[in-house]
């Protein structure tokens, strides 16, 4: 399925806020990182209302289960008119979709679509592609490269960009991307009617943390907040983002699984 790029200028990312906590004094800080410095971040733009997804869906799921990929998957909105309402599509969502289709230069976006690395993209649906792409970035050295730590203290979640040898040009921004492991749904109108399909790493919100500044970036959030917002893990993004909006490179990356 395909969809015409319409109204980018239009289109707004909307941040979630959270509170942050001061420093405080205790116990050894914890690594929690499952998966530091991947080789890559791939993004599956999706829809239960999508006949071309479940395939896709499905090999997210494959690819969520690897120790070196993050992987997530972003429910779009654009499809809820053919008879079944995404029940975890959000405008934003489709949003980063079409900031993506300018700054990749793509006349079009479409489901089930993939973005590695916040640099290609390719048909979801079709691993081989995607495993070309991978194999790509590996040759030419496009993998996240910059250290983004994430430890736990006392009731803190502590997050630095560790950014030793690396050039930085001052777009580079830490954003928060809030999933839920895996969730199952009945869909029972739409195109994908009476399907009970298991999506994985399906994003919930995603909160702008802050900018690289001098080279280095910290930052505390209360473990508490986080746990109240109910979702299951989250992935933390390093993307050079243009003055404009539009995503660009994710140049680091750490998912958690727990807290």
């Amino acid at each position: 399925m395909k969809k015409r790029l319409l109204s980018l200028a239009a289109a707004g990312l909307l941040a979630l806020t959270f509170g942050f906590a001061n420093p405080a004094q205790g116990s050894q800080n914890a690594p929690i990182a499952v998966v530091d410095q991947p080789v890559a971040v791939i993004e599956l733009f999706t829809s239960q209302g999508c006949s071309s997804c479940p395939k896709a869906d499905k090999y997210l799921g494959a690819l969520a289960k690897r120790d070196d990929v993050i992987a997530l998957s972003w429910h779009v909105d654009y499809w809820n008119y053919l008879g079944w309402s995404d029940t975890f599509s959000k405008p934003e969502f489709s949003d980063r979709q079409r900031r993506y289709a300018v700054s990749l230069k793509s006349k079009n976006y479409y489901t089930p679509q993939m973005v590695v690395n916040g640099q290609a993209h390719g048909v979801g649906s079709q691993p081989k592609v995607i495993q070309a792409v991978l194999a790509a970035h590996a040759a030419q050295a496009l993998n996240p490269s910059i250290a983004v730590k994430a430890h736990k203290r006392d009731m803190e979640l502590r997050i630095s960009v560790e950014g030793a040898g690396h050039t930085f040009d001052g777009s580079e921004t830490l954003w928060l991307v809030r999933f839920d492991k895996q969730k199952t749904v009945e869909i029972k109108r739409g195109e994908n009617a009476g399907t009970k399909i298991t999506y994985h790493n399906v994003v919930r919100g995603i909160t702008m943390l802050g900018m690289v500044k001098n080279g280095k970036l910290d930052v505390v959030l209360p473990i508490a907040e986080l746990k109240r917002q109910g979702f299951d893990g989250c992935a933390l993004l390093l993307q050079k983002m243009s003055p404009d909006g539009l995503p660009g490179p994710i140049v680091g990356a750490t998912l958690i699984n727990s807290l």
